[in-house]
């Protein structure tokens, strides 16, 4: 489906623009909305939030809506895409009423806290025939690109051993934010490796190919939280090439 197209389609009606609903207020959904509002093809309608006082501050800004309710979100025929951009544990549940509403989906990384879960949303959206479309933005990262077209068309031959490594800091304050759910591992999933680091392994996995087994350690080493703040694994391919990952906030 063509995002820039003059005319889509959905749910077999031609429409000029995809609405668009954000579910979530935090830092990340005003990165998304400043993208959406400068995006042909796409209208962003309005803004979800759990605390209705801070969706409707969000939408003050933007100018657009603030819905009390999500299941206003699902009953309104102008939203075709919801962008899901709230804390992590959150993720398949929104995504899965959405699917079953016939909406089509972005979610932010990682699709959920639970495999199983994730594993749902994939197979609903399969099964209600919509888009279901997760925020993995190093994969149009130029180098990226090059590099991908590089080992497809064979021009580094054999691929054997590669090496991912991410250091970025984060201080205390950075997860005692919004409640502190980035510290804590039932909202957050884990640290460092699923917040951050998921993006250079996310790129281990579109350059390299499927995964047979995966191995690690984590350690939490400098901050005040429940998640990992250190990370290291070792990536075995089903091609047999051989990867490490040492992440760190």
């Amino acid at each position: 489906m063509n995002f820039n197209d003059n005319t889509v389609k959905n749910n077999n009606l031609a429409i000029e623009k995809f609405g668009v609903v954000l579910v979530g207020s935090g830092e990340i959904a005003k990165t998304h909305a400043k993208i959406l509002l400068e995006m042909d093809g796409v209208e962003l309608l309005g803004v979800f939030s759990s605390d209705f006082k801070r969706a409707q501050s969000f939408a003050s800004v933007f100018k657009i809506k603030a819905y009390n309710n999500f299941s206003d979100v699902l009953a309104d025929s102008a939203v075709a895409i919801v962008d899901i951009v709230s804390i992590h544990n959150t993720h398949a549940d929104f995504g899965l009423a959405a699917a079953n509403a016939g909406k089509h989906i972005i979610v932010e990384k990682p699709i959920d806290t639970s495999l199983t879960k994730a594993r749902e949303l994939v197979e609903t959206c399969r099964k209600n025939n919509v888009y279901l479309a997760t925020i993995l933005q190093q994969r149009f990262n130029q180098n990226i690109d090059k590099l991908k077209k590089f080992i497809d068309d064979g021009q580094l031959g054999r691929i054997f051993l590669a090496s991912a490594r991410l250091a970025s800091s984060r201080d205390q304050t950075y997860y005692d934010a919004a409640g502190g759910w980035r510290g804590k591992k039932r909202e957050a999933g884990g640290g460092v490796l699923i917040n951050q680091a998921i993006h250079i392994i996310d790129s281990l996995i579109y350059l390299l190919g499927d995964v047979s087994s995966v191995s690690g350690e984590i350690e939490t080493a400098t901050h005040n939280i429940e998640v990992e703040d250190v990370g290291v694994g070792i990536i075995r391919f089903r091609n047999n090439t051989l990867a490490t990952i040492a992440a760190t906030t």
